[in-house]
């Protein structure tokens, strides 16, 4: 009897010892692993999709479950239906949990069937589309888990586009996309997108992927939406250092989008209040590139060749106080008609070592009411107008440019058609323009302004309209009109050397025929002139030349120097009285004398020229007896000391009797100026 207690107590022990294995071991919430399994509605647990899978309807990944999609499998999906992803989706990569990459010709598709001509005539399930696919597509969430999500060589075919509704104020908006990513940081290879209607992938909400080696197109449809861009990015991004990203990628679209505001041509990528990278991508055969709005990154190492504008960039993004800069660099830019790079509209942007031509519609770069950054890029040649368009109230810094073959002028700073037909109606503006150590070529182009210079005109190299800039190092060649041409302007002009066949440097007022005449301010100093007709011609303005040889003037020309004040006597008529011009306001880079006119008098101010005297200044008075001034001056050095010791970096300010600031000048390390 003892013998059968003792076997059932080691039983009991037994029971009891397994009951608390079993209760040690942790029994998940969620339905086992199932293949093939969901073919509509809700996909809880974990299921793997493989070989031919074939849909009915909607399906949702729930939070928390996992989908797996098999290297070469093919889910087949009606048409106007949805994959939505709320858990996690692997597809073809064993990063986040496939048995097998997915690689070329072993790709995953997702294939949505096309509507009969008879189911065509059925209105679909979208709010802003009657077309009976739309709806077709993939939406993958920001509840997923980015651990278990990816995608490796994915096809999706005959996708209309997945409609995303989000709201401007109490409006709602659709976008439409293959491929929704809204608010999910994920990573995407080897995409290809076929015959897809709307756009390609939809980014929001501040999803930032990372997308690569992938092709992409134009979305196709001609129906219900028209044409979209293969991106089309809301809202995407973390931040600055945290961008959707795209790179090693191809673009295609259509080759017959034309431009202009009743064409046909579409952006290719469009970007709207986003943090971007895009590396090594290429575009061709399309109307239109990548158009950035209020969106700030990079685009770098990449090809664009299309026919309208290749990078159209307007405002820019900001964190708090943070003005972020779109940096555009080592990119080749081709276009048929448009430019090659548009900052416009507190745009703020570097662009670097890109080489920009065609253009035969535009200019290289267009700068309008915007920051930029322009260093070592190779802009040329340029069929239609400018290597560089600057206007509106700008900031511009261009370094180690080369600027050949434009159409029209090279540089053109301040808009001089703006009274013109046909062109931007924006009135003369402050802007700011820095050159240094560019190279200007073969610049031979006629320009044409009715209100301004009376019709057509030989281009000048660099024109200057009622804005400032300051020309450091500079070489122009091969020039045929004026090298430069200022009027109503102001500019600091040192050290450059210039080849023309017209005038050196043509410096004159604006009248704008309303009552107010503006006077140019012009100091110039070491500057080399080569092969002009004639050296300055100078009116109504003020004018300070030293340290330069003067050379003989060319052609029929007999003096190097021309000066005239072509109106009446000020201030007996208040309308010849010179203003001061509103750029001001944005003083040119270091500019080292007195922003200020004589208001009756155009005034030369010279010192320390070779090959002149004052007998090679002709002087022009039509009603004026004291119409022009003519000042000598002699050049001196100042040298600061400080305890006997030699000052470096100090700043030095001569002013008149009266007090006003002539001349600004920093010493050097021997505490020279």
């Amino acid at each position: 009897m003892s013998s059968n207690l003792k076997k059932k107590s080691v039983s009991m022990i037994a029971l009891m010892f397994a009951s608390v294995m079993l209760s040690m071991i942790s029994v998940p919430s969620v339905s086992a692993a199932g293949i093939n399994q969901t073919t509509a509605g809700l996909l809880n647990g974990q299921e793997t999709w493989t070989g031919t899978h074939t849909l009915t309807d909607n399906v949702t990944v729930a939070p928390g479950a996992t989908l797996v999609v098999n290297a070469g499998s093919t889910i087949n999906i009606p048409f106007g239906k949805f994959i939505d992803v709320r858990g996690a989706i692997c597809v073809a990569a064993r990063v986040c949990g496939a048995p097998a990459d997915g690689s070329v010709g072993n790709e995953v598709t997702f294939s949505w069937s096309i509507p009969s001509e008879a189911e065509y005539l059925v209105r679909g399930s979208c709010l802003g589309s009657v077309d009976a696919a739309c709806g077709s597509g993939m939406i993958i969430r920001n509840t997923i888990d980015e651990s278990k999500t990816g995608l490796n060589f994915v096809e999706f075919e005959n996708a209309f586009g997945y409609e995303y509704i989000y709201y401007v104020g109490s409006n709602p908006q659709a976008k439409y996309a293959a491929l929704v990513l809204d608010g999910p940081r994920t990573n995407a290879n080897g995409l290809i997108f076929t015959n897809t209607n709307a756009s390609n992938i939809f980014l929001t909400n501040l999803a930032n992927p990372t997308i690569t080696d992938s092709t992409f197109s134009l979305g196709v449809d001609g129906y219900s939406l028209g044409k979209r861009a293969a991106i089309d990015a809301l809202g995407a991004g973390a931040g600055i250092s945290d961008p959707m990203s795209i790179s090693s990628s191809t673009f295609t679209g259509d080759s017959e989008g034309s431009c202009g505001n009743s064409g046909t041509g579409i952006q290719m990528i469009y970007v709207d209040n986003s943090y971007v990278s895009f590396d090594d991508i290429t575009i061709s055969d399309n109307g239109f590139g990548v158009f950035m709005k209020e969106s700030s990154g990079k685009l770098i190492n990449s090809d664009i060749s299309i026919n309208c504008a290749a990078v159209n960039t307007n405002g820019h993004k900001q964190t708090g106080s943070i003005k972020h800069t779109l940096e555009i660099n080592d990119n080749v830019l081709t276009t048929a008609e448009g430019a090659g790079i548009t900052a416009y509209d507190q745009a703020i942007i570097s662009a670097s070592r890109n080489t920009i031509s065609g253009a035969e519609q535009g200019s290289g770069v267009a700068i309008r009411s915007s920051i930029a950054e322009l260093y070592d890029n190779n802009i040329g040649p340029i069929g239609g107008f400018n290597g560089l368009w600057i206007y509106g109230t700008s900031d511009v810094i261009a370094i180690g440019n080369n600027i050949s073959n434009t159409g029209k002028e090279a540089v053109v700073h301040g808009e001089y058609h703006y009274q013109d037909s046909g062109w931007p109606s924006i009135q003369p503006s402050e802007s700011r323009l820095f050159m240094e150590n560019n190279i200007i070529d073969n610049n031979s182009g006629t320009c044409n302004s009715v209100k301004m210079y009376g019709g057509d005109f030989q281009c000048p190299a660099i024109h200057i309209f009622r804005a400032s800039a300051t020309l450091y190092n500079n070489v122009v060649k091969n020039n045929v009109g004026d090298a430069l041409r200022i009027k109503g302007g102001i500019v600091n002009v040192q050290n450059n050397d210039m080849q023309t066949n017209s005038f050196a440097v043509n410096i004159s007022h604006h009248d704008d025929n309303y009552g107010n005449k503006y006077g140019s301010i012009g100091y110039f100093s070491g500057n080399t002139f080569v092969g002009a007709l004639q050296v300055y011609n100078i009116t109504e303005s003020m004018v300070t030349i030293q340290s330069e040889n003067i050379p003989a003037p060319g052609g029929n020309e007999l003096y190097p120097i021309n000066m005239q004040w072509l109106g009446a006597e000020c201030p007996d008529v208040q309308n010849e009285c010179l203003k001061l011009p509103n750029t001001a306001n944005m003083p040119p880079a270091e500019m080292p004398m007195a922003l200020e006119l004589v208001n009756n008098s155009t005034v030369l101010s010279f010192a320390g020229l070779q090959n002149f005297d004052t007998s090679k200044i002709h002087v022009t008075n039509q009603q004026s007896a004291w119409g022009n001034q003519v000042r000598e001056g002699e050049l001196v050095k100042f040298r600061v000391k400080a305890a006997n010791v030699d000052v470096e970096g100090a700043t030095v300010i001569i002013k008149d009797a009266v007090g006003t600031p002539l001349y600004t000048m920093i010493t050097d390390a021997q505490g020279y100026t």
